[in-house]
C-alpha cells in the first residue's frame, strides 16, 4: 500500500501494511481513517498493482543519491515516487575520527520515506535506503551523510529552502496545509531561518530622517521605527515604555550624529524620550495628524451650528423668510461634502461654488467656518516658515479666545456665536503653544518630511499579524524586518533532454590468419542519443504581494498640500444629484 501527499504520515508503506494486519477487517478501516482525517492537500491509497514503472528513469539531481526506479500511478495522478539509495561510502574518512578504514555494516531497515520539490505539479516522494558503515579504528557505526537531504527531517534541502521562503511570504497556517506538516513544524523552520538572517545581518546604522510610531499589535503597544528616507524598517519593539525606546535608539550605529529630524504623531511620551537621547535632533509632527485633529474640530462646529440653525428656524414665523432658511439649511445638510473641500477643489464646479455661497450668505456661522477652514488650508501651502506662521496666526484670530472680555470684543468683530466654535480652541493651543515648534519644524529647509512611511509600514506589519493569526512577537518581529531579506524562490521542472552517448568499443578476430600471428581489427565506437529526463531548477517570477509597501504609503508624503483634501468627492457629489 502506498500513499502520496505530503500530508499522509511519514511512515514506510510495508510497515504500515503489517500494522493494518494484525487488526480485524473492521479496525483496519477506524486505523485508516486515523491516518488520514489530516488537513492535506492530497490523499490517495494507492497499492503496487496501481503503479508503473517510468523508463527512462528521470534523475532527480541530489548529490550522492542514485536512483535505482521510479513510478507513477496507472490513473495518471500527478505523483512519482523514486527508489533510491545512497552512494558507496567505502575507504571515505570517518565521520568521527577521519579514518579510511570504512567498511560496510548493514542497512539502517527499511527505506526513509523522503519528501522532495514539486516537479511542476507533481508530487514527488522518495524511498532512500541508507546503508550502514563501520570504521575500523574507533569502531563507530554512521550513515554517510547526503548534503541535499536533511538528516533531522523526511525532506530534501532545496525542498527545506521552499518552504522556508513560504514561511516568509505566507501565512504559516496556510504553508502547513500546503505541505501536510504541522504548524509546529513550519513554526520552526521559520525560526531557524529567521535566526540564520538575524546572524548575517550588519548592525542597524542610524538614518538621517528617523520616524517613530506606535500599534497595538499582538495584545500590547508595540514602538516601530523606520527610515524615513529609504523606506525601510528598522526596528520593532516589544512595548512602547521610555527604557525600551531609549535602548532602540541608542543601539542604532552613529545615533547622536547621524540622525537630524525625527518625524513622529503628537505623543507626549515620544517627545520627551527623543529629546532626552537626541537632543540636537529636530522633532517634526506629522501634517496628516495635525490636519486630522483640527478637522474633526470643525465637524463638531458644524454640527453645532446645524443644531443652532434649527433652534433659529423654528423661532421664525411662518414667512417666506423661513421656507427659505430651511431650504438653505437642506442644501446644507445634503452637500456635506462641501464642507470636505479646499479652495481649489472648490472651484472646479460652478454648482459648487454657488451652493456654498448661498449656504455662507444665509448663515453667517456656516461662512466663518468656511474661513476657518480656509486659512488652516493655506498654513501648509507656505513656502517657508515665517510664511506659514504668519498664515497661522491669521487662523488664530478667527477661533474665540478664552478671556470674557476678549470674548466679547471678539463677538462684536465677527458677529458670531463664539460657543458654536469652542472646540476649535483646543486646536488652537495645539499648534500656537503646546506643539508650535515641532509643528513648524517642518517648513525648516531639509525638513519637510511627514510620517507617511511609519504610518504604512505599520499598517502592513497589522496587517502581517491579521493574515498570520496565532504569532507571537518574536515571529511577527523577524517577518516584518527579514521579508526583504529572504532568498529568491526557485522552482523545478522536470525537463527532457537529448544527450550523446557512445557505445563500447568491440574488438573482432579477422576472418583469416597469417602464420601463427593474430590481428584484431578495432571498430570505431558508434554514438547515439538518449532521452534523459532531469530535474531542473530555475528561478520563480516574482509575485505582487498583497502586503506590498507601495499598497500603504500615503500620497501626501511629497504633496505640499494639506493633506485629506486630496481626495475627489465626486461621486458623493453624483450620489446627491
Amino acid at each position: 500500500m502506498l500513499f502520496y501527499g505530503h500530508g499522509i504520515p511519514k511512515v514506510n508503506s510495508v510497515v504500515f501494511i503489517n500494522y493494518l494486519n494484525t487488526f480485524p477487517r473492521h479496525i483496519i478501516f477506524d486505523e485508516f481513517e486515523r491516518y488520514t482525517t489530516m488537513k492535506t492537500v492530497n490523499h490517495i491509497r494507492l497499492t503496487p498493482d496501481d503503479m508503473e514503472e517510468v523508463i527512462p528513469i528521470p534523475h532527480l539531481i541530489l548529490r550522492g543519491i542514485i536512483e535505482d526506479a521510479c513510478y507513477q500511478p496507472k490513473a495518471g495522478h500527478p505523483y512519482l515516487l523514486f527508489s533510491c539509495h545512497v552512494e558507496d561510502y567505502r575507504n571515505r574518512k570517518c565521520r568521527f575520527c577521519g579514518s579510511t578504514a570504512v567498511h560496510a555494516h548493514g542497512q539502517t531497515g527499511a527505506p526513509r520515506r523522503i519528501h522532495d520539490v514539486n516537479s511542476g505539479r507533481t508530487k514527488v516522494d522518495i524511498d532512500l535506503t541508507v546503508q550502514r558503515y563501520i570504521c575500523s579504528e574507533c569502531g563507530k557505526s554512521f550513515s554517510p551523510p547526503s548534503p541535499d537531504i536533511m538528516e533531522s527531517r523526511h525532506l530534501t534541502r532545496r525542498l527545506y529552502d521552499e518552504i522556508r521562503h513560504e514561511a516568509f511570504t505566507k501565512p504559516l497556517s496556510t504553508v502547513a496545509l500546503k505541505y501536510g506538516y504541522s504548524d509546529t513544524t513550519i513554526g520552526k523552520i521559520f525560526d531557524e531561518y529567521s535566526s540564520e538572517i538575524k546572524e548575517s545581518c550588519d548592525p542597524v546604522v542610524a538614518p538621517r530622517v528617523l520616524g517613530i510610531d506606535e500599534k497595538h499589535i499582538a495584545h500590547n503597544m508595540r514602538a516601530i521605527f523606520t527610515d524615513i528616507e529609504n523606506r525601510v524598517l528598522l526596528e520593532m519593539c516589544p512595548d512602547n515604555k521610555k527604557d525600551t525606546v531609549i535602548a532602540a535608539i541608542e543601539s542604532m550605529v552613529g545615533y547622536d550624529t547621524n540622525i537630524e529630524v525625527v518625524t513622529m504623531d503628537m505623543s507626549c511620551g515620544y517627545r520627551t524620550y527623543v529629546q532626552e537621547c537626541l537632543p540636537n535632533a529636530a522633532i517634526v509632527v506629522d501634517k496628516f495628524h495635525v490636519c486630522q485633529s483640527v478637522y474633526e474640530k470643525i465637524a463638531k462646529a458644524r454640527s453645532k451650528i446645524m443644531a443652532y440653525i434649527g433652534a433659529l428656524i423654528q423661532a421664525e414665523p411662518e414667512d417666506g423668510a423661513k421656507k427659505r432658511m430651511i431650504a438653505v439649511r437642506n442644501l446644507a445638510q445634503t452637500n456635506t461634502y462641501l464642507f470636505k473641500f479646499n479652495a481649489k477643489n472648490l472651484a472646479k464646479s460652478e454648482r459648487r461654488i454657488n451652493a456654498m455661497a448661498n449656504i455662507c450668505a444665509t448663515f453667517p456661522e456656516f461662512n466663518h467656518l468656511r474661513l476657518i477652514k480656509e486659512r488652516f488650508d493655506r498654513i501648509y501651502t507656505a513656502p517657508d516658515r515665517r510664511t506659514a506662521e504668519a498664515y497661522c496666526k491669521e487662523w488664530a484670530e478667527l477661533i474665540p479666545p478664552s478671556g470674557c472680555r476678549q470674548i466679547e470684543a471678539w463677538k462684536k468683530r465677527f458677529e458670531v456665536e463664539p460657543e458654536l466654535f469652542d472646540d476649535l480652541r483646543s486646536a488652537k493651543n495645539t499648534l500656537t503653544r503646546k506643539w508650535h515648534e515641532e509643528i513648524f519644524n517642518y517648513f525648516e529647509p531639509n525638513r519637510r518630511f511627514t510620517n507617511a512611511v511609519t504610518e504604512g509600514l505599520n499598517r502592513m506589519v497589522e496587517d502581517m499579524s491579521r493574515m498570520g493569526n496565532g504569532y507571537s512577537f518574536e515571529r511577527l518581529r523577524a517577518r516584518a524586518l527579514y521579508s526583504d531579506k529572504v532568498a529568491a524562490l526557485v522552482v523545478y521542472t522536470m525537463q527532457t533532454e537529448s544527450v550523446p552517448v557512445a557505445e563500447e568499443p568491440s574488438y573482432n578476430k579477422p576472418p583469416h590468419a597469417m602464420g601463427y600471428m593474430s590481428f584484431l581489427s578495432f571498430s570505431k565506437p558508434k554514438v547515439h542519443c538518449e532521452t534523459v529526463c532531469s530535474m531542473k531548477p530555475e528561478f520563480a517570477p516574482q509575485e505582487d504581494s498583497l502586503l506590498a509597501f507601495s499598497n500603504y504609503v500615503r500620497e501626501d508624503d511629497d504633496n505640499d498640500e494639506c493633506p485629506l483634501q486630496n481626495e475627489d468627492f465626486a461621486a458623493e457629489e453624483q450620489e446627491v444629484e
